[in-house]
């Protein structure tokens, strides 16, 4: 997705970042994270872009853009086949600001955005709520985007505030999530196994042959354990 890191880590005041494993990253762009093509009309060779995922506190997010929705448009222009890829770098990577036509996902209830790229935060907890089933069993809900260990203070105010709602089960939205620090996995592990799981193993890593021939000898994560320091969740 990018042809670039982000090397310098920016520190966003030393009381926040002391509450979480390490300084907070920033991110750069839009916010758009994956969008889809379509073809919209054939005769005319128009298309669109199905937005698939956007982070909640980028520059698109702010402007109100969500997932499934349709942008048909570009600054105006309907997006042409064949300046689609230019279209593209409009929508992800724009440069100033730019403004997109946005459909819901029935293609109905046309509306303006205008948003560009900019730093930000970008909290790996993009939604955390709770609802009541059918049957009166409280359901919760985690969008987590990245196994980020520099917000893990974020996950674990995301769980307190589901166990302080009474959530019996849970829905763990992963789809666009692309993986991450092992210990944030492991601290997720832990809020969902529990106290009754305390100790026991969450994974194991085994090195190669050549690896081993050098002296490491792996390691294992157990639910409760921090493995980053000392101390227990």
């Amino acid at each position: 997705q990018y042809f670039y890191s982000n090397i310098v880590r920016y520190e966003s005041g030393e009381e926040e970042a002391s509450r979480t494993r390490g300084v907070r990253e920033m991110t750069e762009g839009s916010g758009i994270e994956y969008v889809y093509y379509t073809l919209v009309s054939a005769a005319k060779r128009t298309c669109a872009f199905i937005v698939g995922a956007v982070s909640p506190y980028s520059p698109a997010g702010k402007a109100g853009l969500k997932r499934g929705e349709i942008i048909a448009e570009v600054n105006g222009e309907p997006i042409q086949e064949s300046e689609m890829e230019n279209a593209f770098e409009k929508v992800i990577y724009p440069s100033g600001s730019v403004t997109v036509t946005v459909y819901d996902s029935r293609f109905e209830n046309p509306r303006q955005i205008v948003y560009g790229s900019e730093s930000y935060e970008d909290n790996p907890v993009w939604k955390c709520c709770s609802v009541t089933a059918a049957n009166n069993v409280k359901v919760g809900y985690l969008c987590y985007n990245s196994f980020n260990m520099y917000y893990d203070d974020k996950l674990l105010e995301a769980f307190a505030t589901l166990q302080g709602e009474g959530v019996e089960d849970l829905i763990l939205d992963l789809r666009y999530n692309g993986g991450g620090h092992v210990v944030s996995s492991l601290l997720m592990g832990t809020f969902v196994a529990g106290q009754p799981h305390k100790g026991e193993i969450y994974s194991r890593m085994v090195p190669n042959a050549q690896r081993q021939a050098a002296g490491d000898r792996g390691s294992v994560f157990r639910i409760g354990n921090m493995n980053y320091g000392d101390g227990t969740y």
